[in-house]
């Protein structure tokens, strides 16, 4: 590291081996344990971390979700890079896309994936269940232009075209959508997990924190409607943006921060989520839509 040779270098601690640093770190910009009454943060990538704070005592846990909010596993998804479909929104009977940088669309991002299912939930093209409707199931309610966009593949599966780039059609696949279900269900039976064992239910939650840089991006609308997040108003939602670099900069500054950061970790309960009954069982609710 090129710093002054007399200089120290400080790690923040771990919880456990998936709650880590950041989310310490995390938990130090926002305070948690000085809230009150039932706070969840929510860190969301291939390994989400939920922490459940509720007056003051602080329960984690980590859900596996894959890289799908990263794009990958999704047959047209992509980083957060120029031309990813970012936002899809319903308008005027028809899909409305904003892409990153403002330039010609060739595949989904993260939150671009998540703003779409919703649209297609929204639209009756998909159902609770997360089936993909074929052209000659779709109820004659759903708007022309919209069920225009659904058509088999040459593959043989429905697909629906969201957008048309340089390179042709950005679609999704029925496989895409089972993708985001697997995923996001992972997420929201942690949630679940943790407010049982809290002897709280979801819905007593009074503030969600969205942690990290896609949580920054995630559109709280379309995570709830599609289940990711708790079916709460969308005033108790809100990003904190990139709270875990907040909190190292607090600790590099402050050695009272860091002796904070170091007794976090015996401080947070910690729950492993693999081969836990009441997970597994929560999960299989969560893979159904709202």
């Amino acid at each position: 590291m090129d710093i002054n040779p007399a200089g120290s270098v400080f790690v923040m601690p771990a919880i456990a081996s998936y709650v880590g640093g950041d989310i310490v770190a995390d938990i130090l910009a926002t305070r948690l344990w000085r809230r009150r009454g039932n706070t969840l943060l929510v860190d969301i990538g291939t390994n989400g971390e939920i922490v459940l704070a509720r007056d003051g005592e602080i329960h984690a846990c980590a859900a596996a979700a894959g890289p799908c909010f990263e794009g990958a596993s999704i047959s047209s998804g992509m980083r957060a890079a120029a031309g990813a479909i970012s936002e899809v929104r319903l308008s005027g009977g028809d899909f409305a896309v904003e892409t990153v940088a403002g330039a010609p669309p060739v595949g989904f991002c993260g939150s671009g994936l998540i703003d779409a299912v919703a649209a297609l939930l929204d639209s009756g093209l998909v159902d609770e269940t997360g089936r993909l409707l074929p052209p000659d199931e779709i109820p004659p309610t759903v708007p022309s232009a919209l069920a225009g966009r659904v058509r088999v593949g040459p593959d043989g599966k429905v697909e629906v075209a969201l957008a048309s780039g340089p390179s042709g059609d950005v679609t999704l696949t029925q496989g895409d959508i089972r993708e985001l279900q697997n995923a996001k269900g992972s997420i929201a039976a942690g949630v679940e997990v943790l407010c049982r064992r809290e002897g709280i239910r979801s819905s007593d939650l009074d503030r969600v924190l969205l942690a990290g840089a896609f949580g920054s991006y995630l559109r709280p609308s379309s995570a709830r409607r599609i289940g990711l997040l708790p079916q709460l108003p969308l005033d108790r939602i809100s990003s904190v943006g990139n709270a875990a670099g907040s909190g190292a900069r607090m600790a590099l500054l402050s050695s009272v921060e860091r002796r904070r950061a170091l007794s976090l970790k015996n401080r947070v309960r910690y729950t492993e989520l693999s081969g836990a009954e009441d997970f597994r069982d929560a999960y299989m609710d969560a893979m159904f839509f709202p």
